[in-house]
């Protein structure tokens, strides 16, 4: 199944992959399905998970293969498409940096459920482009993305939110133009 193949249903990305001491990947399988006793139509979909043992395995034990993808390595286009189909973002971070995909999702505007650390505390408002969740906690991440999805004009006006967010603080070209000012200054100054 490629993206543009991707079923009128709620979408949820997890493109993070297995990040061991990063991400809670177990936890969010086993929030799956509590969402999905609340919304069965709900389909995840995790790039570069096919294969992976636990996975697979997590996959299998939890049942919910059928509205769980677990998808090959995608390329950057195949993966933006995929994005702009999806309604969320969901990253169980416990440790991590700014993710390319996180910007990059938010740039197509899908919407961010991401674990409340501070390197996501940098992007995400709660309730306003996004909301922090307690990755450490399955029912905590099961709650964060059935209130995500009940809420499609919060979605849509984060979408907006987050458009212009991703432009001023991660387009490339000005962003450099202000660190090297910055180098210049600094320079200057000493």
């Amino acid at each position: 199944m490629l993206p543009e193949e991707l079923p009128d249903a709620p979408i949820i990305v997890n493109p993070r992959g297995q990040r061991p001491g990063s991400l809670q990947q177990d936890l969010f399988f086993q929030a799956i399905p509590e969402v999905l006793r609340k919304i069965p139509q709900a389909i995840f979909v995790c790039p570069s998970l096919r294969g992976d043992n636990e996975s697979e395995r997590l996959v299998d034990i939890l049942g919910i293969r059928s509205n769980t993808k677990l998808w090959p390595r995608l390329s950057q286009p195949q993966l933006w498409t995929l994005f702009q189909k999806s309604q969320i973002f969901i990253s169980p971070s416990v440790h991590d940096g700014t993710p390319n995909s996180l910007l990059e999702t938010m740039a197509c505007g899908c919407f961010p459920v991401v674990g409340d650390i501070e390197s996501m505390r940098e992007w995400v408002r709660p309730g306003i482009n996004g909301l922090l969740m307690d990755a450490n906690d399955a029912s905590a991440i099961a709650d964060a993305i059935e209130q995500a999805i009940s809420q499609p004009v919060l979605r849509t006006n984060a979408a907006k939110y987050n458009a212009a967010l991703v432009l001023e603080r991660a387009a490339y070209l000005p962003n450099m133009a202000r660190v090297e000012k910055f180098y210049q200054d600094v320079r200057s100054n000493t």
